[in-house]
């Protein structure tokens, strides 16, 4: 059991070594999204904000949730022409490296990668933005952390995704997740609604039923993603 954390952690480390640069754009990027994020929250918070407004907000800081999981490297940038997802984990199986730390190391480097990237966009959108005027900082590491949540329920069906189905299909699974938070955006917009403002709202007001919660939900997502995947692998033909 220890030796297949111990053997996950290491593809993890060699991973962030054969992709310094990827890294490096990664945490960059989250930066400039943080930076993004300046006047969309003014907009927000302003006393006449429009459906708009609220709209561009929500599907922004979905978004942001979404990304959190990634990692700017060569096989992010050529799922499409070559399935370099699923070629990777067959060539995991060649070498061979067992089911178990395959979805063991997919799912280390999933919460690394969301609790690095998420905590540089809102440590730096925290402070550029004017959100300590409107939330503590105990309640904004709450919502980090159901960020963080939100991020690792998607990526439990990007990795089915990604060890299933081919590169065109797996970008239409995320184009088709777009549309999807798009059009909650809107409703949710045109309701008088914001899903932004509403976290904010319940961090603050209910900071220990929340994360509570939040905790239940992440702990349970991470425990059921990696037995699902496990199946998903044992039962996927990588030859």
């Amino acid at each position: 059991m220890k030796r297949g954390w111990r053997d996950a952690l290491f593809i993890v480390k060699q991973e962030f070594r054969t992709s310094p640069i990827g890294l490096l754009l990664t945490m960059l990027f989250m930066v400039y999204l943080s930076v993004m994020t300046y006047p969309m929250i003014q907009m927000l918070f302003e006393k006449d904000v429009g459906i708009i407004s609220t709209i561009i907000m929500d599907f922004y800081i979905s978004l942001i949730f979404l990304s959190l999981g990634n990692l700017m490297n060569r096989r992010s940038t050529r799922y499409l022409s070559e399935d370099s997802y699923r070629q990777y984990v067959i060539k995991q199986r060649i070498l061979p490296i067992g089911i178990q730390t395959i979805v063991r190391a997919r799912y280390l480097q999933l919460i690394i990668l969301s609790l690095v990237n998420g905590t540089i966009f809102f440590f730096v959108s925290y402070f550029i933005t004017g959100l300590d005027e409107v939330t503590n900082p105990g309640s904004y590491a709450l919502l980090i952390l159901i960020g963080i949540t939100f991020s690792i329920l998607i990526n439990v069906l990007f990795t089915y995704c990604e060890w299933r189905m081919s590169g065109k299909i797996y970008m239409l699974i995320v184009l088709f997740t777009m549309v999807i938070l798009t059009i909650t955006a809107i409703i949710i917009s045109l309701c008088g609604g914001s899903v932004f403002k509403s976290l904010l709202y319940i961090t603050n007001e209910w900071p220990l039923p929340t994360a509570i919660v939040t905790i239940v939900v992440l702990s349970q997502a991470i425990v059921w993603g990696m037995k699902s995947s496990l199946q998903v692998l044992r039962r996927t033909d990588l030859s």
